[in-house]
């Protein structure tokens, strides 16, 4: 939206809701236009008006939700998507948000069935997949990690994180061809990502690619320059002793 536009349309809203304070769906309304001027906070307010209005409908509760967890809030994020899908149960997105709240806080046993409900409501959706895998992988469950990625990259092959998480998956696997591919796949997806360049290298090492390890070290440090494991990493095999990857 036009910059100048914006504070002119704020007003508009304002003044209207002046007039129609009960109109829960002019204040749907500001509330999306709030978020996309980046106001997350007036728009929760919005949304918590909605929810007086409509109190036994999930959206309100579900926006508001999700717009906490964008900022940090997470147990009043987690109460209002609880009411959320307490009321649509079959809500896929209101328990995806719950996950990822979850799973931020460490509690995998609570996010691991919150994806796997969302993931019977919406089996086609990519992101979902490649949440199960990080929780899989935080606990040590491999085999399961590397499957949700791979159905990930299958569902969406140009996202790219889960990609690179499945290169680090088939790399803790001992998978170093497998792994390298991943890698650069990432890296022709996203050039600029620093992790991706030095795990490729790592991945090179492994195979006794001892060139392009060096080209692969090279760029991570090109691209971040404080990288200390890139630059051990290069030392080591600039100086003849290999690391130990």
């Amino acid at each position: 939206m036009d910059t100048n536009a914006a504070p002119v349309a704020r007003e508009a809203y304002q003044d209207a809701l002046r007039h129609w304070p009960r109109d829960h769906r002019l204040h749907e309304n500001f509330a999306e236009f709030l978020e996309a001027v980046g106001d997350l906070s007036s728009a929760v307010a919005e949304w918590h008006q909605v929810s007086e209005l409509l109190p036994h409908h999930h959206l309100a509760y579900f926006q508001s939700g999700r717009l906490l967890a964008q900022q940090g809030k997470s147990a009043e994020a987690q109460s209002a998507l609880t009411t959320a899908v307490t009321l649509r149960p079959d809500l896929s997105e209101g328990w995806f948000e719950l996950g990822k709240i979850h799973a931020a806080g460490e509690r995998i046993d609570l996010a691991l069935p919150e994806f796997e409900r969302a993931q019977r409501l919406v089996p086609e959706d990519y992101r979902v997949y490649y949440h199960l895998g990080k929780a899989r992988s935080k606990l040590g469950h491999r085999p399961e990690a590397i499957r949700n990625f791979r159905r990930a990259v299958e569902l969406r092959p140009g996202y790219w994180p889960a990609r690179y998480s499945l290169g680090e998956e088939l790399a803790f696997d001992g998978q170093s061809q497998a792994a390298l591919d991943e890698f650069a796949e990432v890296l022709r997806l996203n050039p600029n990502y620093a992790m991706a360049h030095l795990n490729l290298g790592v991945a090179c090492f492994k195979l006794g690619r001892i060139e392009e390890a060096k080209r692969q070290f090279n760029e991570t440090l090109h691209v971040d320059p404080q990288n200390r494991l890139a630059a051990d990493y290069l030392r080591q095999l600039e100086n003849g002793p290999r690391p130990n990857p």
